[in-house]
């Protein structure tokens, strides 16, 4: 596993949010928790700017021009969502292996 994504695998489970850039492909950045980390994908808990958590991102590897761990843990939106009882959980039957699996093999099936 590349560097950049070791350490990226590495705010997993620690409650860190992470800034996700993928400029040009998309001029906003993506906030949010690290769930996942395959060779190809990455999978996060998007944290809506009202500190709620607004379902998941799956995010192409090959569009992803640098990220930044914004944080220890401790940051005021960790704090928020913990003080609101918002935790996020891993989605269940989800292989970030390759498109067809991530996309419930529908693609595969010709669906």
């Amino acid at each position: 596993m590349d560097e950049w994504r070791k350490s990226l695998s590495d705010t997993i489970g620690k409650n860190q949010l992470v800034e996700i850039d993928r400029s040009p492909v998309c001029s906003e950045y993506d906030e949010g928790f690290v769930l996942r980390v395959s060779d190809r994908f990455l999978l996060m808990s998007v944290l809506d700017p009202n500190m709620y958590l607004n379902g998941y991102s799956v995010v192409r590897l090959e569009d992803v021009k640098r990220y930044r761990v914004m944080d220890n843990g401790d940051s005021f939106a960790s704090r928020a969502l913990k003080l609101r009882g918002i935790m996020f959980e891993q989605p269940s039957g989800l292989s970030l292996d390759t498109l067809p699996d991530l996309l419930g093999n529908q693609l595969a099936n010709g669906e």
